[in-house]
């Protein structure tokens, strides 16, 4: 017996996608399904990530949920990178290299990382 034919596709950690997922997505909608893609909008140097930037622009609706800030408390809609973690776009970690905040408290962490930076240029 055939199985019925999906009628919602999901897509997960779309970040990590390149832009061809976007036609991709596209056609599912035209075929009908109801497509919902789940990823972080920025990386954690506050720079879009990925297709999603584009993807938002295209959806119908856009849901944006919120961590809870690991500094204060407050609501988080940024990804903290920790002081000596890589520096490259995708690294996969875990809660020893990357912490939910808020702007303010990722802006006060990322001006404390440039400080020490300069700092160590400086000796």
């Amino acid at each position: 017996m055939a199985r019925p034919a999906a009628a919602v596709v999901g897509i997960d950690e779309v970040q990590f996608f390149d832009v061809d997922v976007i036609p991709v997505v596209e056609m599912l909608v035209e075929r009908g399904k109801r497509v919902i893609v789940a990823g972080l909008n920025q990386d954690s140097f506050g720079r879009p990530f990925g297709p999603i930037a584009e993807l938002m622009a295209r959806a119908d609706d856009v849901f944006l949920t919120r961590a809870v800030c690991m500094v204060c408390g407050e609501d988080a809609t940024r990804t903290y990178r920790k002081p000596g973690a890589e520096l490259a776009q995708v690294l996969i970690g875990t809660e020893h290299e990357y912490e939910a905040r808020c702007r303010r408290c990722w802006y006060d962490g990322e001006r404390a990382k440039a400080l020490v930076k300069s700092t160590e240029f400086e000796g």
